[in-house]
Formats: structure tokens, C-alpha cells, sequence
């Protein structure tokens, strides 16, 4: 506070940097900043209002929970869900503590492609399972009726073998999903089939080499 009252700037920083609060206050109630400001003390207010608002803005950042980029997802704003990975990528995979869902899940259950575009290319975890349910986002898609999100995920590599809490897989719940798109199915057979099809050439593949390997001619 003294270094505040007579301008020391570089006094004031290496208090600060020792482990100094700039926060505490006097008998009067005022703080360092409060003496510069009416002291008129111009670079010691500077440097104080620059490092409180450093110190708010990182306190605001380890304290984010991913709230304004569900609310981006939600309001299918993929501007504002690039803006917010830009200043906090760490909330990618945040979870909800509403409804234990992760941003991805949110826009692919809401059919917003071009976020669940976003979230995928900026590293979101496609496989992620909901603590509640066990549901990934391509369940989620798939059980909301969102073709173009189901086909996109599964070209991402959302696996179609995980199994939800209660034991279903993404196919039982395209049959359970009330009036789903026949083209869904569609989309979740085929590639089951060509996945079942790639599995049997290899098992094929693989005997007939071990055969060549293991034959010796007469």
C-alpha cells in the first residue's frame, strides 16, 4: 500500500510477485488500488487493474463448467461454440450436471450438424458414455431421429458396439425409438454388416496365410 501511495510501480510488483495481496484492504477499508486511484498514482492503477482482471479471468476460466457453450449448443449458435472452444478448450467434454450429458451428445441429440462438425474437429470425445444412462452421442442422435448426425458420427468413427447401462445397443434403440427413420436402420445394418463383412475376411485372410505358412510340398 505504501508502494501504491508514492507511485513505486517496481516496488509494488515485486511485493506482489513475493506472494503480496493486492486484495487486502487497510483500516479505512481501501485496497492498493483504491490508494493509487486516489492518489492518482497513474502506472502503479495500471498495473493493478491489469493483474486483478488477469486474476478474474482466470479464476473464471478453471471454474468454467462448459455452461455457456451448452447454452451455444443449444441455441445452435456454432460461432459462439467456436468462440468458447477458442477461450476454454478444456470444456469439450464437459458434463452437464443437469442431465450428465457431454456438448456433443447435446448437438447431436438436437440435430445441429454443424456444431457436432466443430465439436469432432476440435477433439471431442465421440465415444463418451452419459454417467446415467451409458449413452453416447450416437445413441442420442440415433434415438432423436438425426440421419445426418448418425451417418457423420459413424463416418467418424463412433462405434456402433457399445452397449447402454441397461444393456442396448444403438441398433435396439433405433427399434425402440418411436416412428425412427427407416433410413437409420438402414444406415446402422450396413455398416454392422460391412463391419461383420471386414471381420470375416480377416478371419479368412488370416487362416489361409497361417495354412500357406505351415504348408510344405511333396
Amino acid at each position: 500500500m505504501l508502494a501504491a501511495y508514492n507511485g513505486h510501480k517496481e516496488i509494488a510488483q515485486i511485493i506482489i510477485e513475493s506472494g503480496g495481496n493486492a486484495n487486502k484492504v487497510d483500516i479505512c477499508g481501501r485496497t492498493a488500488l483504491d490508494i493509487a486511484r486516489v492518489c492518482n498514482k497513474i502506472e502503479v492503477k495500471a498495473y493493478l487493474e491489469r493483474l486483478i482482471h488477469m486474476k478474474h479471468a482466470k479464476a473464471a476460466l478453471r471454474q468454467s463448467d462448459g455452461t455457456d457453450l451448452f447454452q451455444a449448443v443449444k441455441n445452435g449458435n456454432v460461432l459462439a461454440v467456436k468462440s468458447i472452444l477458442l477461450e476454454n478448450p478444456n470444456s469439450i467434454n464437459a458434463v452437464d450436471p443437469h442431465d450428465d450429458t457431454t456438448p456433443l451428445m447435446l448437438a447431436a441429440a438436437s440435430g445441429h450438424l454443424d456444431i457436432v462438425k466443430e465439436l469432432i474437429s476440435s477433439g471431442a470425445d465421440i465415444n463418451a458414455q452419459d454417467p446415467t444412462n451409458g449413452w453416447t452421442a450416437l445413441m442420442f442422435s440415433v434415438f432423436r431421429r438425426q440421419s445426418d448426425v448418425v451417418h457423420f458420427l459413424i463416418e467418424k468413427g463412433a462405434s456402433l458396439d457399445i452397449h447402454s447401462s441397461n444393456g442396448c445397443s444403438v441398433l435396439d434403440l433405433a427399434y425402440l425409438s418411436a416412428n425412427c427413420e427407416s433410413n437409420i436402420i438402414e444406415i446402422l445394418t450396413s455398416h454392422l454388416e460391412l463391419e461383420t463383412s471386414d471381420d470375416e475376411f480377416l478371419r479368412t485372410h488370416s487362416t489361409s496365410s497361417s495354412n500357406a505358412s505351415t504348408y510344405i510340398p511333396t
